[in-house]
């Protein structure tokens, strides 16, 4: 019998790659990444995602900061964006597909 292979592609950016590295450098994380540890996950990150430079400018997030992420998904040409940001899980599909990124 012949399974089904679904293909994933993931994108970052350099704005991504800035938003972990802040991340995991607040206090409440520094105890569960050592240095290393986010080096490692930024190499892995690099190696197996394709990086997306980010051309076009929309805003559409309540939460303006959180706009590079659509970004991202509209010039990587995406169809998902998994995230479990409560600014970006509000936005009516019908918003976002004037973007085509849904």
């Amino acid at each position: 019998m012949q399974s089904s292979l679904i293909k994933m592609l993931n994108f970052y950016s350099q704005e991504l790659i800035d938003e972990i590295v802040e991340v995991l450098q607040r206090s409440k994380f520094r105890k569960y990444f050592y240095a290393d540890d986010v080096e490692n996950l930024l190499l892995k990150i690099k190696v197996r995602s394709i990086f997306i430079d980010v051309t076009i400018q929309i805003n559409v997030c309540r939460n303006s900061k959180n706009n590079f992420l659509l970004l991202l998904s509209a010039d990587g040409n995406a169809t998902h964006l998994l995230t479990g940001d409560r600014d970006l899980l509000i936005i009516k599909i019908k918003e976002c597909q004037d973007f085509n990124y849904l």
